[in-house]
């Protein structure tokens, strides 16, 4: 016998932490004081904790031994590809603005598996592993607005506000209703390698 439960907190927001994210751009100038951008970034997402895969698989003998397998996604590892435009407020100024395309490549999940029996439980291992991804949109996309300030020659710093498009969990598979989006803050630094 086999049966598998769906949990979702909807009511919490999760995912708040610092995430990593780096990247290339190439920027080209289209008009006086617009740039096009295109460029392809890895970001991941961290601290997932509310949605869970619980397996429980029942075996009847001299009574009712569960063999349990908990499943926890704890970060999402995305590769996006940014295409945007920017303006020139001044040689050390710029806004930006762009659409950004993400696939989803991994997910990082924590794995606790045990016994049941009739009043104890044994065997309790933990340990992590990749490559669960069922119940995540494969793709995601945000729109992000920035502001950009050049602070020496080649180095400038980046402040984006992005916001998500996408459900990126399956309601059904988590047996949630809420829309669940990537949206945050992302502060970084860029470094001009060349220009003509």
């Amino acid at each position: 016998v086999s049966q598998s439960r769906y949990y979702a907190d909807g009511g919490n927001r999760e995912a708040n932490d610092f995430n990593p994210s780096f990247g290339l751009s190439l920027m080209n100038t289209v008009r006086k004081q617009w740039d096009f951008k295109l460029g392809i970034q890895y970001q991941s997402v961290r601290s997932l904790s509310f949605s869970k895969h619980v397996s429980k698989v029942t075996r009847y003998g001299l009574g009712e031994d569960n063999q349990v397998t908990v499943i926890t996604p704890s970060t999402l590892h995305y590769v996006y590809m940014p295409v945007g435009i920017s303006y020139r407020l001044s040689d050390k100024n710029v806004f930006s603005a762009q659409y950004r395309l993400g696939y989803l490549l991994n997910v990082s999940s924590k794995v606790e598996t045990y016994n049941e029996h009739f009043n104890y439980t044994d065997n309790y291992k933990t340990y992590r592993t990749a490559g669960y991804t069922e119940g995540f949109a494969l793709f995601d996309s945000q729109i992000d607005l920035g502001y950009r300030r050049q602070i020496s020659k080649d180095l400038w710093l980046n402040a984006d506000i992005y916001v998500g498009l996408t459900d990126i969990k399956n309601n059904t598979f988590f047996g949630s209703q809420v829309f669940e989006r990537n949206s945050g803050i992302k502060i970084s630094l860029m470094y001009q390698l060349f220009k003509k």
